[in-house]
This record gives C-alpha cells, sequence and structure tokens, in this order.
C-alpha cells in the first residue's frame, strides 16, 4: 500500500463530483488536509505533492486535463 493511497482516492472522488482545476482541488478541504500532512512527513513541497499525484492518476488512466479543468476518465 502506497503512501499516497488514501490522497489519491480524495483526488479521484472530488472530481467524481465535479471537474475542478488545480487550485479548486487543492482547496477541497481533504484534499489539502492530506496533501499538508504528506509534506510534513515527507519534507516535500505541498504543491509538488498534489501535481504530482495528478500525473501519476493521469498515467493510471484514471483522469485527464481537458486544457481547462481535470476529470474523472
Amino acid at each position: 500500500m502506497s503512501q499516497y493511497d488514501t490522497l489519491d482516492r480524495l483526488i479521484v472522488k472530488a472530481l467524481r463530483k465535479t471537474p475542478m482545476n488545480f487550485t479548486a482541488l487543492w482547496s477541497e478541504d481533504d484534499v489539502e488536509g492530506d496533501i499538508l500532512r504528506l509534506a510534513r512527513l515527507l519534507g516535500r513541497d505541498d504543491a509538488r505533492i498534489l501535481d504530482g499525484r495528478l500525473q501519476a492518476l493521469k498515467k493510471r488512466g484514471l483522469i485527464y486535463y481537458d486544457g481547462r479543468v481535470w476529470r474523472t476518465a
């Protein structure tokens, strides 16, 4: 089990409700809380964590970017 599993689930869950851009997704309470937890735990920049998870989910085919917002596939 990856340390990012919870965050990945929260991102996909939020995008299922409504497609969002990076900033809107960041401001989702559960997503932001888990990003900040991981940033403290890993010593990484919080924006890089969200960006990295979006790219990983995109690579797995779970989400895509349509030029304006992120959406579930």
